[in-house]
C-alpha cells in the first residue's frame, strides 16, 4: 500500500479507494481463512483424526483455498507467515540442539539473508518481487553519484 503514494498518476481519491479496497481484501481473506480453518478442524476432529494431523490438514487446505491465488495481498500475507515460520523453525532447531547454540545466530541469519538478496539482485533480479527490486534499484543504482567511488558496484 505504501507504494501507492509513489504513483504520481493516481489522484488522492483513487489512492484512498485503492487502499480501502486492499484493506478490505486483506481482512476478508483473513476472516475467510479463520472460518475455513475452524470448520475443517471441527469436521476432521469428528473423524477421530489426531489433533496435529487435523490442524496441519486444515491449515494446508484452508491456506491453499483462501491464499492460493497469486495476488499482491495474498503474497504479502504468505510472505509474512513464511518469514515467521522460518524464524520459528530456527528456534526449534536451536531448542532441540540439532546444531550447537551460537551466541550470534541472529547475526548470522541476518547476514545470510542480506548476502542472498544482494546476490539475487546483482545476478538474477527478475526472480525477486517487483516491489523489492524497485526499492533496491532506487537505493543502489538511482542514488549513484557520477564520478564517485560508489558508482556501479
Amino acid at each position: 500500500m505504501v507504494s501507492l503514494f509513489d504513483k504520481k498518476d493516481l489522484s488522492w481519491d483513487r489512492k484512498i479507494d485503492k487502499i480501502l479496497s486492499l484493506t478490505l481484501n486483506h481482512a476478508r481473506n483473513l476472516g475467510l481463512f479463520v472460518l475455513t480453518y475452524k470448520s475443517l478442524v471441527a469436521g476432521l476432529r469428528k473423524t477421530n483424526m489426531r489433533k496435529g494431523v487435523a490442524v496441519a490438514l486444515a491449515g494446508g487446505l484452508g491456506g491453499s483455498l483462501v491464499f492460493g491465488d497469486d495476488t499482491s495481498i495474498n503474497t504479502q500475507i504468505n510472505l509474512y507467515v513464511f518469514s515467521r515460520v522460518a524464524k520459528a523453525l530456527g528456534h526449534l532447531i536451536l531448542e532441540r540442539q540439532w546444531i550447537p547454540k551460537w551466541k550470534h545466530w541472529y547475526r548470522i541469519w541476518a547476514g545470510l539473508s542480506w548476502a542472498l538478496v544482494m546476490v539475487l539482485f546483482s545476478k538474477k533480479r527478475h526472480t525477486l518481487q517487483k516491489s523489492l527490486t524497485s526499492s533496491m534499484i532506487y537505493l543502489y543504482e538511482d542514488s549513484d553519484i557520477p564520478g564517485s567511488a560508489f558508482v556501479n558496484l
